[in-house]
């Protein structure tokens, strides 16, 4: 009889392996073919495994695929064959830095065998088999590629007979947005020695590819190759009609399994069915995932993000993603959301756009329709139709001004710069061409138009610049008015909110210095760190705030800077953000997020510094 009787093992095992012990009933005879080469270790673990094999996530892949430990929580599954043969599974991980570290154990076993050595009326007695393995694994993350490693004790007993063994599983995981690819070597290592043998455990080579390319439905296939069997197929599908209920059907070594799984908050349930030559098995799961997450909530915040891009509310989308993938940069879905909600809004600020420039194009407002057909090329660089369309604005603006002259290429010049943003260039030129010829109407036209743009772009400045001084974001506000200052050189009021931030810049900048000096005397270093880098916020050319800083780091875990910046961030500090995970990258060149934090954060600045 095969071993495929009891359930996930591999059939087609050498004739030799499959004749019974001593004339046992059908219960231990099964137990014992699967116990020969110590092929319990092929078992699924649960009721997910038997759809997503080496491809899933979570505890309880510490018997499946190491590198597929990625989340901190505890799975809890329980199988029930034919003969009242069970088959339980307790596994635990968390997080560690950058990686994870697990615990687990198997247990295969039943009791009240009779045991009979010839065709008589009574039993001689009964006893048990016990198939025992505790387990201790770890995980590494490099970007997108992990890493893990799992080393099992062996232990095998059936009826007076006991044997220890142990094995070493090695696996890897590839992620790539949609689409994830795992390889696995199980069950390398020395089987348990029962009465005279020692039996040589079942060596397995797994590899398997995870596909979502269209929500919400999951394919996984899996091929394997155990010594002394076959090769092996695992198909599995998962449909997740609704957000908390995902149905799942799969095929595995002849035989067809069906489930489901319920999702509860922060707890799961999981259970599957499994026809078998002799009966069928049951599955039953239950998984439990701590609030792991320093800041928010990843799933609240992903589920506002799925209503806002319902109702088309583009930067709402954008905002909650932008959390979401801080708190959690490896969530694959909002990468993918994000995607989609950013091409969504340009497509809808460029139709708003072309419709504006248009409309300008037709009240021959030639000046007024070249900036916002720029302002889509900045959007679109390939967008042909406003490249066109600007070039037109430009070509009906030079027909209509008769651009002969020197102070035309002044007025080309500054309207070049115009389009450009440049305004404190732009009016340069045209008080120029003006006073080359005093009389021209359009040069003053454009004079006033210039000026006037000008005036309602230094004011919004001033207006954003006032709001971070009354909120104490001295640094932010210089950032702005230097940013202003490039296109509208000379500003007297913005020269002068200049000086006034510089002045209090300084002031706090020798405030937090003393502060933090202090500090790192009295040796409390974490709050002399983040004073240090509040100073560098103000003045990133602080030599004396980078040596200390420097000086920290070098005795500090990269992960309490990492955090410092992800409260920044939170805080709207941008810059100081940054500033701590270039900390992180001075200490931990290799860290996982925070290059890509870093990047995330300059978008902000660069975003904050665009704003009209």
């Amino acid at each position: 009889m095969g071993s495929t009787s009891i359930g996930s093992v591999p059939s087609q095992r050498p004739a030799e392996s499959k004749k019974r012990w001593g004339g046992l009933q059908l219960s231990i005879s099964l137990l014992l073919v699967l116990a020969s080469g110590s092929d319990h270790l092929l078992l699924d673990t649960g009721p997910g495994v038997g759809y997503i094999g080496i491809n899933g996530m979570g505890p309880s892949q510490l018997f499946t695929n190491p590198a597929a430990i990625t989340a901190t929580g505890i799975d809890i599954n329980h199988t029930e064959w034919l003969q009242s043969i069970r088959y339980d599974n307790l596994s635990y991980a968390n997080r560690i830095g950058h990686s994870y570290l697990a615990f687990g154990i198997n247990g295969l076993y039943t009791s009240g065998i009779e045991k009979r050595s010839g065709p008589t009326p009574n039993p001689e007695g009964r006893f048990g088999v016990y198939f025992l393995t505790p387990a201790i694994g770890c995980q590494i993350g490099i970007k997108s590629l992990s890493l893990g490693a799992t080393s099992k004790l062996i232990y095998e007993r059936i009826a007076g007979y006991q044997g220890f063994g142990g094995a070493v599983d090695l696996g890897s995981q590839l992620d790539l947005n949609q689409i994830r690819i795992s390889l696995v070597v199980a069950n390398l290592g020395v089987g348990p020695k029962l009465a005279d043998s020692r039996s040589n455990l079942p060596v397995a080579f797994k590899g398997g590819v995870g596909i979502n390319l269209i929500d919400p439905l999951t394919f996984a296939i899996e091929l394997s190759k155990v010594r002394g069997y076959d090769l092996g197929l695992r198909v599995g599908v998962s449909f997740a009609p609704l957000d908390y209920l995902r149905l799942n059907g799969g095929y595995y070594r002849d035989g067809i399994l069906m489930g489901l799984d319920l999702s509860l908050g922060r707890i799961g349930i999981s259970y599957s069915y499994r026809s078998l030559d002799l009966g069928h098995s049951q599955s039953l799961g239950l998984r439990f995932r701590p609030r792991v997450e320093a800041f928010g909530d990843v799933d609240r915040f992903f589920a506002q993000a799925l209503e806002a891009y319902r109702n088309g509310e583009w930067d709402q989308v954008i905002t909650l993603l932008d959390l979401v993938l801080l708190l959690k940069p490896d969530h694959q879905k909002a990468s993918k959301l994000l995607s989609l909600a950013e091409a969504k809004r340009r497509e809808q600020r460029i139709d708003s756009l072309t419709g504006l420039g248009t409309d300008a194009l037709s009240r021959k407002d030639y000046l007024e329709a070249m900036a916002i057909f720029t302002q889509i090329l900045r959007i679109d660089p390939e967008n042909e139709a406003a490249r066109e369309n600007r070039a037109q604005a430009l070509s009906l603006l030079s027909a209509e001004m008769e651009m002969r002259s020197e102070v035309m290429a002044r007025v080309r010049d500054a309207l070049s710069y115009y389009s450009k943003g440049d305004y404190g260039h732009a009016l340069r030129l045209l008080r120029e061409a003006r006073m080359l010829d005093p009389e021209n109407e359009e040069i003053i036209r454009y004079l006033d138009e210039v000026g006037r743009k000008q005036k309602r772009v230094v004011e919004q400045a001033v207006k954003r610049i006032e709001g971070y001084l009354k909120v104490g974001k001295a640094g932010r506000a210089l950032y702005l008015v230097n940013e202003a200052l490039r296109t509208s050189p000379g500003d007297t009021t913005l020269l002068r909110l200049k000086r006034k931030i510089t002045r209090r810049i300084s002031s706090q900048e020798q405030r937090l210095m003393r502060e933090a000096i202090q500090l790192y005397t009295q040796g409390k270093k974490k709050e002399a760190a983040e004073l240090f880098g509040r100073v560098l916020s103000l003045n990133p050319n602080n030599r004396t705030a980078h040596n200390y800083l420097t000086r920290i780091g070098a005795d500090e875990d990269p992960e309490e800077y990492h955090t410092l910046g992800i409260k920044a961030y939170l805080r709207g500090d941008f810059e100081l953000a940054i500033r701590y995970w270039e900390m992180v990258l001075e200490i931990d060149p290799d860290h996982r997020w925070a290059r890509r934090n870093i990047e995330r954060a300059r978008k902000k600045l660069a975003t904050i510094s665009a704003r009209p």
